[in-house]
């Protein structure tokens, strides 16, 4: 059965579509509605007439037989739209592929001359911008050399000459300040270093002096005491000689003339006689020395004669 036959006209079909290809321009609009028209209108009949297909019974035959056919027929549009769909899809396809192309091919022709064209537009862009970075360069280093930072101050490479020359002038001055304030203080380090060298080369001789001094001083007074000492010792040994010598003589009082006279010779024979130069001297010394060698010698004679019968 051609299911053609079956469809009758209804007038959602011209509305449904118009909303389907509403926003493309007129052109494109008709096509799609030249070729989707007789769909939308075989589509929505048979929609209709299945909304009227109710089976509530296995005795309804005619209703079941005609609900296959509908849906079969409504399977031949979606199929045929489908076929439609992919035919007309391809064509976009290639269709797109070809615009693509033939536009690719016009970009890679434009674009180098377009390239070209827009560098020789900006010819002068360039050496401008060439010029000013090279400005900025420069004076980035004065500034860098002058122990300042460019980064705190505006684009150095458009500032205007007798902007730069006021902060260039400020920069150096300021720098030149900061290296006498540094010389300055270097100055008063090292003085500072050099008068506390000094200071410290007088304190270590003063202390050496002083140290010397008092060396000098003890060993004055170790002298003194050991000068003192001998003198004490010289005294007690002269206070033990004069003590024996006046215990001596205390007993020689004591003791008998024979004695005394005996003693006496004794310390005439102890008298040593000076050692002359002279010739004259020499004879005098002798002839002292043989009289008191004579003059004990007859002492003790005269003692040991004293007592006899």
């Amino acid at each position: 059965m051609d299911m053609n036959l079956l469809i009758p006209a209804n007038h959602n079909t011209q509305s449904r579509l118009a909303l389907a290809v509403a926003g493309l321009d007129p052109a494109m609009a008709a096509s799609m509605q030249a070729t989707f028209g007789d769909f939308f209108a075989q589509a929505e009949e048979w929609a209709a007439r299945a909304k009227a297909i109710q089976v509530t019974s296995a005795n309804q035959v005619e209703a079941i037989k005609f609900a296959r056919e509908s849906r079969l027929a409504l399977r031949q549009i979606r199929l045929r739209v489908e076929n439609r769909r992919k035919e007309l899809k391809e064509d976009s396809l290639k269709r797109g592929r070809a615009i693509d192309g033939v536009a690719n091919s016009l970009k890679s022709l434009i674009e180098p001359i377009e390239a070209q064209l827009l560098e020789q537009e900006e010819f002068v862009e360039r050496q401008e911008a060439a010029r000013v970075a090279a400005i900025r360069q420069k004076r980035t280093e004065e500034l860098l050399a002058l122990g300042a930072s460019p980064s705190i101050y505006a684009d150095l490479g458009n500032m205007p000459d007798p902007e730069w020359e006021n902060l260039r002038q400020y920069e150096t001055q300021r720098h030149e300040s900061q290296l006498a304030q540094e010389r300055a203080a270097e100055e008063v380090r090292e003085k500072g270093q050099q008068e506390r060298a000094e200071a410290e080369a007088k304190m270590l001789a003063e202390n050496a002096r002083l140290k010397k001094e008092a060396d000098e001083l003890e060993k004055a007074r170790g002298a003194e005491r050991a000068k003192r000492e001998a003198a004490e010792k010289e005294l007690r040994k002269l206070r033990a000689v004069e003590g024996a010598r006046v215990e001596q003589e205390r007993e020689a009082e004591k003791a008998p003339d024979r004695e005394k006279l005996k003693l006496f010779a004794a310390k005439l024979r102890s008298l040593e006689v000076p050692t002359m130069k002279t010739k004259f001297g020499k004879a005098t010394a002798g002839y002292l020395a043989k009289e008191l060698s004579g003059l004990a010698a007859w002492a003790e004679a005269t003692a040991d004669s004293w007592g006899k019968p």
